[in-house]
């Protein structure tokens, strides 16, 4: 139990039952809101415990069913997502002088990842496949699930593709504009250059087209991207 308002632990309940939960929200009245994740068993124990509190979703979950949500879309429309991203990438960026810089390339995936990915994604489908069958032969999800080997929330996503949609692999892993200068912001940053616009006027002069740049200090060595 987390007061979410002081940001500190309340109490540690013995168990994970609607009947723990709701003898202790009658011990502690008062209790407007809670929040909560999605299990029905602490949704019981609210109702039966504080009854006139209202139940919301924590933030993590929120973000948890949106990236659910979403990841399906991205996956099925990956080629027209793909295609808007290239030709941004080729328009022209004004810069603050008034110029115009072009973007550059990044550089290719490495062979072995490219394989790597590809094996995922195999393995990936194959299971989808087999999710798929399973259900026609009217397996119930958690089944499927103990027999696929993966989590019931997976087989879930799953069953509302009704076709499997492109690869998710990381297409561009380790690819970033910055990759050509990622060696001199090293140096500089170990040099004791710190200062995101000084990077970003210095790596400019030798051809970037970063608009911006975000610097995490101080404990990562550089982490430098564009925004």
């Amino acid at each position: 139990m987390v007061d979410l308002e002081r940001h500190c632990p309340v109490d540690l309940l013995p168990d994970r039952t609607a009947e723990t939960l709701a003898q202790w929200l009658r011990e502690h009245p008062g209790v407007q809101v809670i929040t909560r994740d999605r299990s029905s068993t602490y949704a019981e124990g609210a109702r039966q415990g504080a009854p006139n509190a209202t139940q919301v979703a924590d933030r993590f979950h929120l973000l948890q069913n949106l990236a659910e949500a979403l990841e399906p879309v991205f996956t099925t429309h990956d080629r027209a997502l793909q295609a808007v991203n290239a030709a941004m990438r080729q328009q022209p960026v004004p810069l603050p002088d008034g110029t115009v810089a072009v973007a550059v390339p990044p550089p290719r995936t490495p062979p072995a990842e490219e394989a790597r990915a590809a094996q995922r994604a195999v393995r990936r489908q194959a299971r989808y496949n087999e999710a798929w069958a399973l259900h026609r032969q009217g397996w119930s999800t958690a089944a499927i699930a103990a027999q696929v080997g993966c989590s019931r929330r997976t087989i879930e996503r799953y069953l509302q593709m009704p076709t499997w949609p492109v690869p998710q692999h990381r297409r561009h892993y380790g690819r970033s504009i910055l990759n050509p200068y990622k060696a001199y912001l090293l140096e500089r940053w170990n040099a004791g250059c710190h200062t995101a616009i000084q990077l970003f006027q210095e790596i400019r002069l030798r051809g970037s087209c970063t608009s911006s740049l975000r610097i995490i200090p101080p404990d990562s060595p550089v982490a430098c991207h564009k925004v």
